[in-house]
């Protein structure tokens, strides 16, 4: 199944297929400053994926692989299937790895993520899902396969636009298509050159170009990519739903090309939600303003680590203005 977890049909000898995924300690780095003051750690125990029986008779099909949870001895039965846009060989059933999320979720723990490499889907409707979260379970599943750089283009990414470039005036302007005299009009011609937004931009449009000879930057997009969607994931586990407020983190998206224009942060409100939770799991003497303080400091330690990495130096040069904006 290993050749389940990469793309269909890319030459292999092309520089992106060098990227290596997104590796577990540095998504675990990320979701431990994101949730800071709450213990994020490694499960403990082996997760194996094997053969299931098949149905069929003859053998050619295989529509089940078991997934092995060490100290229980157990298999859940996940359903599996191809890809029907033919990217992937296969695809999981994410309603199924959940399942298996829930029975395995430890007594001292507050929630639980996979993070898996295999693309999946939730119903036979779905072309394909990146990541799925049953709140009131308090488990979550994301899957790095479709923010493989290398499918940017099929997904009608545009690599330059990401955010924080999602916030470039005049590519908004196109996307939505103005008249020439609308966008005059909303020009708007206050100095904004010093906001944590612009300043973002301008970091991001500083590092090295997007392109398939540089495989440790597309390598720093993917971790990004993934670790982002893992923050909102659990978010929902924390009881946020999609917001509808400001540009946050965890805003709904249709699409992967929408995700990847959204931001990494919580908007105040969700910001507010998640720091309720902080305080309740501290007890007393919680100091919201500290938290806040060490929450930033971490994660831009996080992203000196990728500045390379356009997304990450905007995320970086966001954190650092905005306890100054």
């Amino acid at each position: 199944m290993a050749e389940w977890s990469g793309p269909s049909g890319f030459n292999k000898a092309a520089g992106m297929a060098r990227v290596q995924h997104p590796q577990l300690d540095d998504v675990l780095e990320y979701l431990q400053a994101f949730y800071h003051d709450f213990e994020v750690k490694k499960y403990n125990h082996p997760l194996t994926l094997g053969p299931w029986p098949s149905d069929d008779k003859n053998g050619e099909t295989v529509s089940f692989v078991g997934l092995k949870e060490g100290p229980l001895n157990s298999y859940t039965r996940i359903q599996t299937r191809p890809s029907p846009d033919g990217l992937f060989s296969h695809q999981m059933n994410l309603d199924n790895l959940l399942d298996c999320a829930i029975n395995i979720l430890p007594n001292d723990a507050f929630a639980l993520i996979f993070l898996i490499h295999y693309d999946l889907y939730e119903d036979e409707d779905d072309d394909f899902c990146c990541g799925r979260a049953y709140g009131g379970s308090r488990v979550a599943v994301v899957s790095s396969a479709r923010y493989n750089p290398l499918l940017y283009l099929q997904a009608g990414i545009d690599p330059h636009h990401m955010w924080p470039a999602s916030h470039c005036a005049q590519y908004v302007a196109s996307q939505c298509d103005l008249p020439n005299k609308i966008k005059k009009a909303l020009t708007r011609p206050d100095d904004l050159s010093d906001s944590p937004l612009h300043q973002a931009v301008a970091a991001f449009k500083n590092t090295l170009p997007i392109s398939s000879s540089q495989p440790g930057v597309l390598q720093g997009l993917w971790l990004f990519c993934l670790a982002r969607t893992a923050s909102h994931e659990l978010g929902h586990c924390f009881g946020m739903d999609h917001c509808v407020y400001y540009a946050c983190t965890m805003q709904g998206t249709a699409s992967v090309a929408e995700d990847l224009r959204q931001p990494p942060y919580l908007c105040p409100v969700c910001a507010k939600k998640l720091a309720r939770a902080a305080e309740e799991a501290s007890g007393k003497g919680f100091d919201e303003e500290k938290y806040r303080k060490n929450v930033m400091t971490k994660m831009m330690a996080t992203c000196e680590k990728w500045k390379h990495v356009g997304v990450w130096a905007g995320y970086k040069a966001w954190l650092e203005n905005i306890r100054l904006w």
